[in-house]
Formats: C-alpha cells, structure tokens, sequence
C-alpha cells in the first residue's frame, strides 16, 4: 500500500504493439548524457510519446512544446523501442521506489535488452577527442547482448549510484536483462559530445541509426539549453554522493 505523497505511476496514454522491444533509459545525471542521447534520438527518428510516469516524488511542472502540455518524464515509441527520458532529476528521496516500478513496467514489455544511458565523470575529458564507453551487464542474458555491440569496453571496477544503479540492479532482481552503457563525460557539464558516442555504439542497431552530426554543431547551443537541468541533476548527485559517504564512510576518502 502506497503512503502519502509516494505514489507513483506510470501511464500509457496511446496502445502500442511491439515484440521484444529494446528499451532506453535516459534519465538525467554525469554530463546529461542520457538525457541529450535519447531526446536526439526521440527526435531524430520522430518517436511519439505514448506515456508518462508521475509521482508526488516530482516537483510540481509540466513540460510546453508547441503551445501543449506534456509530463516531465515521457515515455515514447517508435521502431519497436520505447525510450524513457526525464527532463527533471530523479529525487533521491524516490529512487528506489521509481526505478523499481520503471523496472517492472518495462519487464511488462517483454523487451529483448534494457539499456541505461549515462555518463561516467572523467576529470581530463577536456584532453580527450573521443571519450570511452563503458558497459556494464547485469546477466548472462545482457552479455550476450554485448557481443554484438562495438567500441565498449566492460568496467571492471567502480560504482554505481543513483538512479541508473538502482535500474540495473532491479532489472536483474525480476530477470530482464538489461546494460547500462557510460561516456566518459564531464561531470558538472551537459556533454553532447560524449551523447554523441553512445550513439554512435547503438548505431549497432539499425532502428536506432541517426546522424549525430547536429549533435557537434548545436553544442553550445544544447549547453545553454541544458544548463538548468544539468543544475538540479547536479544538486541530486551530490545529494546521492552525501548518501554514500553515509552508508560507506570507510571506503571513501
């Protein structure tokens, strides 16, 4: 049973018919690089927006495109991929719970692979021409998955936090495979460039091949119009980092 002020839900406004779908996550977090991927893939490739989730979790706003009212936290359709993408953090408070409904909503869909789209703060990526992409599997399944993608490397190490984290981790627990997949970003600036790598390794799948060419030549465009949203997803993170040094304070220095 749900208490005040938790609930969460999501919504399917449209029906759609979709067999084995892939599915992409691209909430906001290092270097907006999900955010920016699935927002140039949704409109590059004219995706429709078939849904929504909401929760009280979410500050109170709605998104105006074209003189229309849309929630924050789409949900969109096309070439049997559905897309999440969010143009507002996950609050720390309700990600375990949010993610943990997403996950369940996309497993309803019986999708052949999951994919969460982020970013991984690197400190010289100023210096770096092309930044890496660093997979992470959560199975055998999403492994499997894995081989037929190029230009990735597996993270051996490290951790993960926050929202992508929980996805991962939820994905396995209900046994949908899933991969979260990470540009070597900066972490405090929205990063078209390191979007425009995560693309490039998804162009591995033909329904999601869009030219990333607008990507470079909008940058700082797309960096004045990220700039808000890069603010509040970043106010989240350090709220997600002081949570860590809370439960890890030994591992951390």
């Amino acid at each position: 049973m749900e208490k005040l002020g938790e609930s969460i839900e999501v919504v399917e406004s449209k029906s759609t018919e979709s067999k084995r779908p892939i599915i992409l996550e691209g909430f906001p977090d290092v270097g907006l690089v999900g955010s920016i991927a699935t927002s140039h893939l949704v409109n590059a490739l004219d995706f429709e927006q078939i849904g929504y989730v909401e929760s009280e979790y979410f500050p109170p706003m709605v998104t105006v495109r074209k003189g229309s009212m849309y929630e924050p936290v789409g949900i969109f359709y096309g070439n049997n991929v559905y897309v999440v993408t969010s143009e507002l953090p996950v609050p720390v408070a309700g990600v375990y719970r949010i993610m943990s409904k997403i996950a369940n909503w996309m497993k309803s869909k019986n999708p052949s692979v999951i994919i969460s789209l982020g970013g991984i703060a690197e400190p010289e990526r100023v210096k770096l021409d092309e930044p890496s992409v660093f997979a992470v599997p959560n199975g055998k399944g999403a492994a499997e998955v894995l081989k037929g993608l190029r230009g990735i490397e597996l993270l051996n190490e490290g951790f993960l936090v926050g929202p992508k984290a929980m996805l991962l981790k939820e994905c396995r627990k209900i046994g949908a495979p899933a991969i979260g997949l990470f540009a070597q970003a900066y972490y405090k600036f929205p990063d078209p460039g390191a979007a425009a790598k995560v693309l490039t390794v998804l162009s591995a799948f033909e329904n999601m091949r869009v030219d990333i060419g607008p990507l470079a030549e909008s940058a700082e465009k797309l960096r004045v119009q990220y700039r808000d949203l890069m603010r509040r997803t970043e106010e989240e993170m350090n709220r997600m980092e002081k949570s860590r040094e809370l439960e890890f304070p030994g591992l951390l220095v």
